[in-house]
């Protein structure tokens, strides 16, 4: 009966101790997959980068474009995109203040 319990605890450890090895062996093979897709991730961060500009600024022109359209302002009734003043809030500024002192002078 002593032998069974022996074999039994043998054949316990061998299976676990085989289990935590495979599950060592599949956490580094996902650890080294991890590993490759981040850096495929920050090489097209990267790439990103420099586009974004480009279609920020395409997207701005196209937006511009449309909105000078005569059916959409009228359909929408809405001023024409301000590409001018998207760029520069200050001379908004000032444009604001030159129309209101035209305004009080007459």
């Amino acid at each position: 009966m002593d032998y069974y319990l022996i074999l039994a605890q043998t054949v316990f450890y061998a299976v676990f101790s085989l289990a935590i090895l495979i599950f060592t062996i599949a956490l580094g093979i996902v650890a080294y997959y991890l590993i490759i897709i981040s850096r495929h991730l920050r090489k097209i961060a990267e790439n990103l980068d420099g586009t974004s500009e480009e279609i920020k600024e395409y997207l701005h022109e196209l937006l511009g474009s449309i909105s000078k359209l005569p059916l959409i302002s009228l359909l929408f009734k809405h001023k024409p995109w301000p590409r001018e003043e998207a760029d520069a809030p200050e001379d908004r500024r000032k444009q604001s203040r030159s129309v209101k002192r035209q305004r009080s002078e007459s």
